[in-house]
């Protein structure tokens, strides 16, 4: 069975930076290095997250949607991050926050929000998914640049980033028994030859000094753990016939995947197709189950 019908690119865009301003914040100083925290305002971020439309694919933002940045400059021997802030609802916005930074430093920026590791790296978790197009877009569509501090003038900075990319694959899954389409209520995912490796559930950014948004990927956890071994389950608040939308890993081996849906009348069906999954890339299956009750 092909799991792929249709796969499109998810629309990035290139966002740019601009400040202004005079002085030091109250009450902070410059270091050695000329690094204080600063006021740093992002202007016209056009990322792709946040509200997805479902015809074009484009993004746009909410006002208080809350990106990460961490000062990839001060890696390994300092972690340094925080909060950027969408200032309006748009498909373009100003994001703003106070940086620790100087003129040149490279700010690692992540959308949605993480609480990084000691060490730079970055947790994405898959779990709670709800099988929305606006669910996955809110919370699952993760986005990563890299921006660059260009000019700094006392409390403020001016910085420029890097195209934003998407660290994951978006699908969409409709299941038919062959004739009738399937109204899912529960959805189930696992991979390997067997379908008993279950799915990871998180998965890795690493980060260091020289990372950017051409070599920056997540690396999902090996299924090892109790957790892991189980599948991903995904429970919508009502049963559809219309799709179910799931962020997934990449995957640039092509594996079997094994499908099992609960519908709204607790009727059970299971299948399995093969596929390899690119970060960046949405796609569009319908796939045939068997009914197993």
């Amino acid at each position: 069975m092909q799991f792929v019908i249709c796969c499109t690119t998810l629309v990035v865009f290139l966002p740019a930076c601009s400040s202004d301003d005079d002085s030091p914040l109250p009450g902070i100083e410059e270091d050695s290095n000329g690094r204080a925290l600063r006021q740093l305002t992002i202007n016209d971020a056009s990322l792709t997250r946040a509200t997805i439309d479902a015809a074009t694919l484009a993004a746009s933002w909410t006002t208080g949607d809350v990106a990460t940045y961490v000062n990839l400059s001060l890696l390994p021997g300092q972690m340094d991050y925080g909060d950027l802030t969408a200032a309006s609802s748009a498909q373009t916005t100003l994001l703003e926050g106070n940086v620790y930074c100087r003129e040149a430093d490279h700010l690692a920026v992540i959308y949605p929000s993480v609480t990084p590791a000691n060490d730079g790296s970055l947790i994405v978790d898959l779990r709670g998914q709800k099988g929305t197009l606006a669910d996955v877009g809110q919370r699952f569509h993760y986005v990563f640049g890299v921006a660059e501090v260009t000019k700094v003038e006392n409390k403020t900075a001016t910085a420029t980033v890097s195209p934003m990319k998407s660290l994951l694959a978006l699908c969409k899954f409709t299941f038919s028994d062959g004739t009738n389409p399937i109204a899912v209520k529960e959805l189930k995912i696992s991979y390997g030859s067997s379908g008993t490796r279950g799915y990871p559930k998180t998965g890795t950014v690493t980060l260091d000094a020289n990372s950017s948004a051409d070599n920056v990927t997540v690396k999902a956890t090996n299924p090892t753990t109790s957790e892991d071994k189980v599948p991903l389950t995904i429970k919508l608040d009502d049963a559809t016939t219309e799709g179910v939308h799931v962020a997934l890993f990449p995957m640039d081996q092509s594996s079997d995947f094994h499908f099992t849906v609960i519908d709204g009348s607790n009727n059970t069906y299971t299948g399995t197709a093969k596929a390899k999954l690119r970060a960046g890339k949405y796609y569009d299956s319908t796939l045939k189950l068997t009914k197993n009750n």
